[in-house]
């Protein structure tokens, strides 16, 4: 400690100006981080984390950015296991504290670390969150801003398009909320398929991050994401990731297992009809895909949900079945997630331990109230964020679902004349006569 005290003493004296000397900043950011080394050993990490952050601003106004980073983010480490603030405190600190490292690394051109800062920054403002936690309403200051997202989502969505380029994204269409730095309309709410040139292209292709594990570090994102039913923003971190392994264009295990991952989300969403699309388009475009084992699980799933068969759905995704070895290699949470599609409506329960029916209830329920597939879309889906659903709510919608299917059979059925309803002994004709072949021809 008295160590500590004297390179401090000194560290402010190097900061003092004289009538013949000037703050020599240098001198000063290397007495501070040595007084942080003692206040480390002593235990202090609060003081710590102030000679950290002392010494990484010295740093930075001599342009050593890389020094400057480091102490950055050690002292944002320091911020998130400190017991003396407030969590409100801590989420505002650790973000900034990730920002001004994500600035050094930017000054530096390391594209790749300043975005993995950004993501760092971004999730100090869940800090304290629980696992199942949505974050559509969350803002640390707990104020929602305009674009109905809090500003947790909307840092997170935006330290993705760092990664990746929204013109290089196929799944950029579920992006929640703000707006992609090469949007050609920057007015608009959500970045959007037609929003992009060759020009905006090109960019996002010079800014790609193509570090090592970069998408494995989006697939984290995703999978965070997943945990707190946020599939449209896990969806659009995902497809960053697919991205990233197709521009290095040599992946194989890594880019199925991406494959059917979005796959499983799609369906998970309740919409079969994207997932199978772009299985047909894209997917089976790639000619090693064809025969690997996730192409199978894939197509078994799309095709029991789009027959809406119970069973076959049951047999795809069963860890004892023939796709066991394909179930086997993918993320825990997309295994848990897997279990819970449904051959109609959106996955509801919260995946990772959260609240919900488990996949014996699934299996208990099926055939029930399973209406035919029409080109309407009769069922009420929660908010897009994945709103929690509750049980009395959940049956509540499939009963909706199930009285609507229905009546809509019924329609079809009367404009085809297939109805039987009549009891056939009614005669609407004003021939006089009591028949009921008016409408028949006579073959004779």
């Amino acid at each position: 400690m008295a160590e500590a005290e004297d390179y401090r003493a000194k560290a402010s004296k190097a900061m003092t100006r004289g009538v013949f000397t000037r703050p020599d900043p240098i001198s000063a950011a290397n007495y501070y981080k040595r007084a942080a080394e003692s206040y480390k050993a002593c235990g202090e990490y609060r003081l710590e984390k102030l000679h950290r952050i002392a010494s990484a601003d010295c740093q930075r106004g001599q342009g050593a950015y890389a020094t400057a980073a480091a102490e950055y983010t050690r002292a944002a480490e320091l911020v998130e296991v400190s017991a003396t603030e407030t969590l409100d405190v801590r989420r505002r600190e650790c973000h900034r504290l990730h920002l001004d490292a994500a600035a050094m690394y930017e000054e530096m051109g390391e594209h790749g670390r300043c975005a993995e800062s950004t993501l760092k920054a971004a999730f100090g403002l869940v800090m304290g969150m629980k696992a199942n936690e949505s974050l559509v309403h969350h803002d640390a200051s707990n104020n929602n801003n305009s674009t109905g997202g809090g500003a947790a989502l909307v840092a997170i969505e935006e330290a993705i398009e760092m990664f990746v380029g929204d013109p290089l994204n196929g799944k950029r269409d579920y992006r929640r909320t703000g707006v992609s730095r090469y949007a050609v309309d920057p007015t608009s709410t959500f970045s959007t398929t037609n929003n992009t040139t060759p020009a905006s292209l090109e960019l996002a292709t010079k800014n790609i991050v193509t570090e090592a594990y970069a998408h494995e570090l989006l697939y984290k994102v995703g999978n965070e994401l997943l945990h707190r039913q946020m599939y449209e923003s896990a969806l659009y971190a995902y497809g960053a990731g697919t991205a990233i392994l197709l521009h290095e264009g040599y992946a194989t295990i890594s880019l199925y297992k991406s494959y059917v991952s979005t796959c499983i989300i799609t369906l998970a969403m309740g919409d079969v009809v994207a997932a199978s699309r772009e299985y047909e388009r894209t997917h089976l475009q790639n000619t090693g895909y064809l025969t690997s084992r996730e192409c199978a699980l894939e197509e078994d799933l799309i095709r029991a949900c789009t027959a809406m068969d119970d069973e076959a759905l049951t047999v795809a995704r069963s860890r004892t079945g023939p796709h066991k070895a394909a179930l086997a290699n993918l993320d825990p949470i997309i295994r848990e997630l897997v279990m819970e599609v449904r051959v109609s409506g959106r996955a509801f329960v919260s995946c990772g331990g959260g609240s919900g029916s488990s996949n014996s209830d699934t299996k208990k329920n099926k055939k029930e109230g399973v209406a035919a597939p029409t080109s309407k879309k009769v069922s009420s889906l929660p908010p897009r964020g994945g709103g929690i659903v509750e049980k009395g709510e959940e049956e509540d919608l499939v009963a909706r679902d199930t009285d609507a299917g229905f009546d809509e059979m019924d329609d079809i059925m009367n404009q085809m004349g297939l109805n039987d309803d009549d009891d056939g002994d009614d005669d609407d004709d004003d021939d006089g006569r009591n028949d009921n072949d008016d409408d028949e021809i006579d073959l004779r």
